[in-house]
C-alpha cells in the first residue's frame, strides 16, 4: 500500500494533458478552462457616467449651497442611461441625469435628486435649487475606473464561474476559446447491481455508484462519454473497455478490486497489458483503490462500496483533471474548524469522516458505515484524521475539505 500524495504522483506522471481547444459561446462557458488570454477591448465603463439619479453641473456653481441658502441652477436637459447630449453644461446651469447615463461635458458632480428641489409631478421644470455644497468629482464615475482597454483580466488555464463569465461579457467577448472538456468512461460492475426503474432480483441493490460518479464528474468540468453497469464477467467487462478506452481521457471503474473471487478489475486489466502503477493506498474507506495506465489513458479502480467509492474519487479525481486540463481551479477548498463532538475510531491510516461544518464548527451525522448514503446528504466536508490516531476528541481542532 502507499500514500496519498505517492498515489497522486504516479497518476499525474502518467497523465498527458489535453492539448485540445475549442470556441463556445459564452452562454455555454460555465465550468470550461480558459484557453486563452482575455483582454478587454473597450474601457469600462467607456466614458464617464453617473452613479445615481439627480443634476450634474460644474461644482464650483454649488459652492455655499444649504437647505438654507440653496443654489439655483438653470436646467438645460435630461440624459438618461443609454442615451447622450450634445450639450456642454455652462456657469449656473445643469442637467438632469439618471444613473448609469454618459456625465455631459462641463459637468464635473452629480448630486443626488433628494439634495434639490426635484418634484415628480413637476420633473420637467426649467430650474433646479441645490441644496447641497458638492466636491469635484463627487458622484463622478470616470472612464475606464473598472478597467480599461487592452487590460488582461482573465489568464489561460482559469476555471469558468458565473463572476468570470460576467466579467469576460464585459469586456465585450461574444465568444471565447477553451479547452476540450476530459472525456471519461464510468464503469460500475458487480452481478448484484440493477439500475433504477428495474425489478430487484433476490439478492440485489440499486446502482447508485455510478450516478453518483457521473454527477460529481460533471460537477467538477468533465464530461461522461460512456456509462455501463456490467455484471461480474471477466469477458464482457473486458470488452466494454476494449470497445471505450481509445475514446475517452479517463476511465472509472467502480467494484471488484478487493481480493475477492468476483474481484476481476487487476485481472482484466492484466490481460489487457495495462501498467498498475499501483493496488492498495493508505486511506480509509477505499484502501483497495487501483490506478493505471491503458492505452495511454488513466484509469481509476475504486472500491464497489457506495461512501468508499465517493471519499476516493474525491480525493483522486480532482488532481487527475487538474492534470488532464493542465489548470489548477480543481484544488479542493480547505478550512479548519473545533469539532463539537467525539468521533471515535482507531485509525491505522488517514481516515475522511463525513461531516458538517459550520461557522467553524463541525459536526458529525450519526451514521458513518460505508455503505450508508442518506446521512451524506446533510454534509459539506470530509474530515481528515491522520493515520495512528485514535479518531478526534470534542473542542480538537480539524482540518476538512469541502465538498
Amino acid at each position: 500500500m502507499i500514500t496519498i500524495k505517492k498515489a497522486i504522483e504516479y497518476l499525474q506522471d502518467q497523465i498527458k494533458i489535453i492539448d485540445e481547444v475549442e470556441e463556445v459561446e459564452l452562454k455555454d462557458a460555465a465550468g470550461r478552462i480558459l484557453a486563452e488570454n482575455l483582454k478587454a477591448k473597450t474601457d469600462q465603463p467607456p466614458f464617464a457616467r453617473s452613479p445615481l439619479d439627480g443634476y450634474t453641473f460644474c461644482a464650483e456653481d454649488s459652492i455655499g449651497a444649504s437647505k438654507e441658502h440653496p443654489v439655483q441652477l438653470a436646467v438645460i436637459d435630461s440624459v438618461y442611461a443609454g442615451g447622450w447630449t450634445e450639450k456642454t453644461v455652462r456657469k449656473g446651469e445643469a442637467i438632469r441625469i439618471m444613473t448609469g447615463a454618459p456625465i455631459p461635458k462641463g459637468a464635473d458632480t452629480v448630486i443626488r435628486q433628494e439634495d434639490t428641489d426635484y418634484e415628480k409631478i413637476v420633473a420637467e421644470k426649467e430650474n433646479v435649487k441645490i441644496y447641497k455644497e458638492q466636491k469635484p468629482y463627487e458622484n463622478y464615475c470616470f472612464a475606464g475606473e473598472d478597467f480599461q482597454k487592452g487590460d488582461c483580466l482573465l489568464n489561460e488555464n482559469e476555471r469558468l464561474d458565473s463572476v468570470k463569465i460576467g466579467l469576460a461579457a464585459a469586456m465585450g467577448y461574444q465568444k471565447i476559446w477553451v479547452k476540450r472538456k476530459p472525456k471519461v468512461a464510468v464503469l460500475t460492475t458487480g452481478t448484484e447491481l440493477a439500475n433504477p426503474g428495474e425489478l430487484l432480483k433476490n439478492g440485489q441493490i440499486y446502482n447508485s455508484n455510478l450516478f453518483t460518479i457521473c454527477a460529481r464528474i460533471e460537477e467538477l468540468g468533465g464530461k461522461v462519454s460512456f456509462m455501463q453497469t456490467i455484471p461480474d464477467c471477466a469477458d464482457a467487462i473486458r470488452n466494454w473497455i476494449d470497445h471505450e478506452i481509445d475514446q475517452v481521457d479517463l476511465l472509472i471503474i467502480t467494484g471488484g478490486v478487493s481480493v475477492g473471487e468476483k474481484d476481476l478489475t487487476e485481472v482484466v486489466l492484466q490481460k489487457m497489458h495495462a501498467n498498475i502503477l499501483f493496488h492498495g493506498v493508505k486511506i480509509k474507506p477505499g484502501s483497495p483503490m487501483l490506478g493505471a495506465l491503458l492505452r495511454q489513458k488513466c484509469v481509476l479502480g475504486l472500491s464497489g462500496n457506495p461512501f468508499a467509492a465517493f471519499v476516493t474519487l474525491e480525493i483522486f479525481l480532482r488532481p487527475v483533471l487538474q492534470k488532464l486540463t493542465g489548470s489548477d481551479s480543481y484544488e479542493c477548498e480547505k478550512r479548519k474548524g473545533i469539532a463539537q463532538m467525539t468521533y471515535e475510531k482507531t485509525c491505522k491510516n488517514p481516515r475522511f469522516v463525513r461531516a458538517i461544518w459550520e461557522d467553524g464548527n463541525v459536526y458529525f451525522p450519526p451514521a458513518h458505515a460505508s455503505g450508508v448514503m442518506s446521512s451524506l446528504k446533510t454534509c459539506n466536508c470530509l474530515v481528515e484524521i491522520k493515520e495512528c490516531r485514535d479518531g478526534i476528541k470534542k473542542g480538537e481542532e480539524v482540518c476538512v475539505r469541502m465538498i
